[in-house]
């Protein structure tokens, strides 16, 4: 009893603080403690909804957005926190290591009152484009929506995030099973679905479904750059006896035949027609049959398709630490280099207390994704370019030759196909006046220049990128 008169004399004396007092206190509080004093008596509870206070806390992101803007698109400040909160879980770079052994890279950044997630895709040029692949909209109340983009930009296919560890570095997005009416998924086909009651007439509502869904999945797929032969992507346990020759649009139209088909034969009744086709079953099909159909940029009359386990509606990500550039570790971040005849790969560089390290992003079948490609310690730094050195820069031209200020020493990574026997040899790190670096596998004198990645200078181009 006596404790609890105590707390009473405390919080009496606490509130006759003036309020811009406790509004200061307040604001140096955690979300999750602002919400808990909200819970303490009605007087702190109104102090703890201040406009005021709510938006001063989303000052945080105005280098990112325009707060204000964004405000008066949302029904309070605190709304407006608890969307940005939630937004900063998701900015930044993902992988998809499930799309092995080339990766995956998405790249999620700030869009128009959502956040766009993007996937880097490489050209055969060499050049490195971003692609948008979801979209998180804020809504009104501080809560979010997750959709697909496909083929058609009128059209998004609704999913929904899942993380998958507590401290919120790996989620997954999965398709929601929503209604073919729902607006979420195609307001235009709303009124086709709500005043048919026949089974013809609901058809090709989902037959339309089922082709942007099938756009979808191309968008899901592995980056689309070919990296020899198709196969290089699968292990042999995915091989299966039937190896089908046909075109894309062939498969598509046989396999939608067949569904056809099915329906056609059932029990003529309208309402079972309708909940097969509300089941979502071509749908379903399409995704588990085309999960490889579009893995693979191979513009042929024929192509090869492989059955594959379920992959593409449910993939997991996992986030990636990008180490910015600062004295002492200018060469931290995100480079891109050419790997020879696989084409444009994509590395990650990063410190540790005497290495260089550069990680594989976007890999190959010999040195897959998430593997180390090369190493130096940074304790072998040399200014003084040996002329045995020079000699074997000579293949890159003499300019890059005599461009070189730096290098280390330390070891590359080669490996058989399928990353089999994998082996360090000795290499050097080159740095180049001009910003870029290259490194040198000293006992096959093959030599890879690598470039700066900036994602964040290709946001600006995504407009004109949204057919995969």
């Amino acid at each position: 009893m006596r404790q609890r008169k105590k707390s009473e004399e405390e919080m009496a004396h606490l509130l006759e603080i003036p309020e811009d007092a406790i509004i200061c206190i307040l604001k140096k509080l955690s979300y999750e403690n602002l919400i808990t004093v909200g819970f303490v008596c009605k007087s702190l509870n109104h102090l703890a909804s201040t406009e005021s206070l709510w938006m001063s806390m989303c000052s945080y992101w105005k280098g990112c957005i325009d707060v204000r803007e964004w405000r008066t698109r949302l029904n309070s400040g605190k709304a407006l926190f608890r969307l940005l909160r939630s937004f900063q879980k998701l900015i930044g770079v993902w992988s998809a290591s499930e799309l092995y052994p080339r990766g995956g890279v998405l790249y999620i950044n700030w869009g128009d009152l959502c956040l766009i997630g993007a996937r880097v895709w490489t050209r055969s040029d060499g050049d490195v484009i971003l692609r948008p692949l979801c979209e998180v909209a804020g809504l009104q109340d501080g809560s979010f929506k997750m959709q697909l983009f496909t083929e058609d930009v009128d059209f998004k296919f609704p999913a929904k995030l899942i993380w998958t560890s507590i401290e919120e570095v790996e989620f997954e997005f999965q398709l929601c099973n929503s209604n073919i009416g729902s607006s979420s998924v195609n307001p235009r086909d709303t009124e086709i679905v709500d005043n048919s009651s026949s089974h013809m007439s609901s058809e090709p509502t989902k037959l339309l479904q089922t082709m942007h869904l099938v756009s979808m999945v191309k968008s899901l797929g592995t980056d689309r750059r070919v990296i020899g032969d198709d196969d290089e992507f699968l292990d042999d346990d995915e091989f299966l006896d039937e190896t089908v020759y046909l075109s894309h649009e062939q498969l598509l139209h046989r396999f939608l035949r067949q569904d056809i088909h099915e329906a056609s034969t059932r029990d003529q009744d309208s309402t079972t027609n309708r909940e097969w086709l509300h089941g979502r079953h071509i749908g379903h099909r399409t995704i588990q049959y085309l999960t490889l159909a579009y893995a693979f940029d191979n513009q042929t009359p024929g192509t090869k398709i492989f059955s594959s386990s379920d992959r593409i509606n449910k993939s997991a990500y996992t986030r990636l630490k990008i180490d910015e550039p600062k004295p002492g570790q200018e060469l931290a971040g995100l480079w891109k280099g050419i790997y020879g005849p696989h084409g444009l790969e994509i590395l990650n560089v990063s410190y540790t207390n005497d290495e260089i390290v550069a990680t594989k992003l976007l890999g190959d079948p010999h040195v897959p994704c998430g593997e180390v490609t090369f190493k130096v310690k940074l304790s072998s730094v040399n200014t003084d370019v040996p002329m045995d050195l020079r000699r074997i820069l000579m293949g890159l031209g003499e300019e890059q030759a005599l461009d070189i200020y730096r290098l280390y020493r330390g070891c590359g990574r080669i490996a058989d196909y399928r990353f089999v026997n994998p082996q360090w040899v000795p290499g050097r790190l080159l740095v180049q006046l001009n910003g870029n670096m290259a490194f040198l596998w000293e006992d096959v004198d093959f030599v890879i220049s690598f470039r700066r990645l900036h994602l964040e200078s290709l946001s600006s181009e995504l407009e004109g990128n949204y057919f995969p």
